[in-house]
C-alpha cells in the first residue's frame, strides 16, 4: 500500500503518528492514525493535534469505537462493540454512553431509550432476544423500576 504524498511519520515514546500535518510539519492535522505501543490503535481526523471528527478506535483488548470525537474524547454519536458481542449505538458525551440509544448484548437481548454514566437511566424498553416486551419504562442506574421506584432488576 502506497502512503500519500502529504502524510509523514512522527515518532512518540509511547508510539507514532502517521498522517497529515499542520502547516508547522508537526501538529497532526487532516486525516491520520496514532498507534501506541499497547496496541490501541486510532484512525481518523485529527484538528490541532487531537482526535476531533470522525474516527475509530480499537483497544487492544478487543473493544472498538467507531464514530465522533470532540477534543480527544468520544462524544457525539457512534458505535461501540465489545469482545463479548455486546454492541451500543447512539449517543456519547465526555467518553461515556449519555444520552438516546440502543444496547444489543450478545445473548439477542436490546435495551431502547435512555442512558446516563454508562447506563441504563430514565425511559427505556427492555426487549428479549425473541422480539418480546420484557419491560417499558423507567430505569434507574440500570435497574428497572415500578410506579412505586421500587427495582424490579438487580
Amino acid at each position: 500500500m502506497e502512503m500519500p504524498e502529504d502524510y509523514v511519520r512522527i515518532q512518540y515514546a509511547d508510539g507514532f503518528y502517521l498522517g497529515q500535518v499542520a502547516e508547522d510539519g508537526k501538529t497532526e492535522h487532516g486525516h491520520g492514525m496514532f498507534s501506541w505501543d499497547n496496541g490501541n490503535l486510532y484512525t481518523g481526523e485529527f484538528r490541532n493535534g487531537r482526535f476531533n471528527g470522525h474516527g475509530r478506535y480499537a483497544w487492544a483488548d478487543g473493544r472498538i469505537y467507531d464514530g465522533d470525537f470532540l477534543d480527544d474524547t468520544i462524544s457525539g454519536h457512534g458505535v461501540m462493540t465489545w469482545p463479548s458481542g455486546d454492541k451500543y449505538e447512539g449517543d456519547f458525551s465526555n467518553g461515556v454512553m449519555a444520552g438516546h440509544g440502543i444496547r444489543y448484548f450478545a445473548n439477542g437481548d436490546r435495551y431502547e431509550g435512555s442512558f446516563a454514566n454508562n447506563t441504563m437511566e430514565g425511559e427505556g424498553r427492555y426487549y428479549a432476544a425473541d422480539g418480546s416486551i420484557v419491560y417499558d419504562g423507567p430505569w434507574v442506574q440500570g435497574c428497572a423500576v415500578n410506579s412505586d421506584d421500587k427495582r424490579l432488576t438487580e
